[in-house]
């Protein structure tokens, strides 16, 4: 499986980019052929045709409403170091504060919403309301005996000042940075090229918040968040995650939430509960847009770029289309076909994926350069040559 980006201009110009595959890619959007790289048929001098079928991402534009996104489990393997060469370290050794303000290169959109800025707090959130920038990251999670603070419940939505509007909660609980744990840090990083980059933000060995701090000061967290540019998706990884019941009831959060918090999503048994994550049991969540589709058009392409067919997708696994070309045929010895899926971004150009696969008979000789060729396999009985006409001529070497 491969991802190529594709300018159409009088032919095919191919960019081929290297990403982090998984079985689809968060990171851009691809197209998978079935049977790619090489389709093989027996050599026969007759048409040997079959239906290809491909894999494209369901990718969707971000909207403010309810189930705006999807979240299914995603493959932890796919992480990013959690300490990563020449990444940028924010809050240093500081306790519930947000970050200043990071500026991204490539525009995202979230909860219908289109954001170049945002800010990292130091209890595992993330924010595109940029006034919080430098000011108090709220941690509390439960209600006091007087109903003023904290909410009445733990999960999302919430109103109340601890959960952040436009907010990604990347693993929200009550950690201290200022803890002097061993290779404890918080650090953000932009990695890949345009139009696939992503931002990656790390909290590594972030000690647990408790008072007195020697009841779960020792038990540290490591986490990850990833945005990625023009599928607008957001992945949560989880190296570990132990669990101080002393404070905030224990209770963490895994999600989003929009502007107005009155929109939310959350992975499944992380909003506002109680659980534990250890390296063996690390985890990974992927929330992907539910909007209307960026899809423009799929279509099967001959090696000059001209289009064979129009493609008709259907629904495939969460997050995926599957598409159909019947009648696909070898023309001569071998022939190449493309399957291109064209999106229109949230933000940004158009963009088209594409993946090619060689339709090839086995064992066939390369006919000669004339008007009607025949294909002949290797052990066929000889079949003779006819013609109609007169004064016919035949030749058993080029006469020009």
């Amino acid at each position: 499986m491969k991802l190529i980006y594709a300018s159409i201009l009088g032919g095919l110009a191919f960019l081929l980019l290297s990403s982090k595959l998984q079985a689809q890619s968060a990171s851009c959007p691809e197209v998978n052929i079935n049977g790619a790289p090489q389709i093989n048929f027996p050599c026969t001098s007759g048409p040997a045709c079959t239906t290809l079928t491909a894999v494209i991402p369901d990718m969707r534009q971000t909207v403010d409403g309810p189930n705006a996104y999807i979240v299914t489990s995603a493959d932890y393997n796919a992480h990013y170091p959690f300490q990563l060469p020449g990444a940028t370290p924010i809050i240093v050794d500081q306790d519930d504060v947000y970050s200043g303000i990071i500026n991204l290169p490539f525009t995202f959109c979230f909860y219908g919403g289109q954001y170049t800025q945002l800010v990292v707090g130091a209890n595992g959130t993330m924010s595109f309301h940029t006034p919080y920038a430098y000011t108090f990251s709220h941690f509390s999670m439960e209600q006091d005996p007087w109903g003023v603070f904290g909410p009445v419940t733990p999960g999302l939505p919430e109103t109340f000042q601890s959960y952040p509007r436009n907010g990604i909660f990347a693993l929200f609980h009550d950690i201290n940075p200022s803890l002097p744990t061993p290779n404890h840090g918080i650090e953000w990083k932009m990695e890949g090229q345009a139009p696939c980059r992503k931002l990656i933000i790390n909290w590594r060995n972030i000690g647990q918040f408790s008072n007195p701090a020697e009841t779960c000061g020792n038990l540290t967290s490591t986490f990850q968040c990833v945005l990625y540019e023009n599928t607008n998706v957001i992945e949560m990884y989880v190296e570990k995650k132990p669990l101080c019941t002393v404070w905030n009831q224990g209770n963490a959060v895994i999600g989003v939430q929009n502007a107005a918090r009155n929109q939310a999503v959350a992975a499944p048994g992380r909003n506002g509960t109680n659980w534990v994550t250890t390296t063996s049991t690390s985890e990974a969540w992927r929330f992907v847009p539910n909007g209307p589709s960026l899809l423009n058009n799929v279509q099967l392409l001959d090696a000059s770029g001209s289009v064979v067919a129009n493609g008709n997708p259907v629904p495939g696994a969460p997050g995926t289309l599957n598409v159909s070309f019947p009648n696909v045929c070898v023309s001569g010895v071998s022939t190449q076909f493309y399957v291109k899926a064209s999106f229109s971004p949230c933000s940004g150009p158009s963009l088209e994926a594409i993946d090619s696969v060689l339709l090839v008979k086995t064992n066939a000789i390369d006919p000669p350069t004339v008007v009607s060729p025949l294909v002949y396999c290797v052990g066929q009985t000889p079949v003779p040559l006819t013609a109609n006409g007169t004064n016919l001529l035949w030749y058993t070497v080029p006469t020009g």
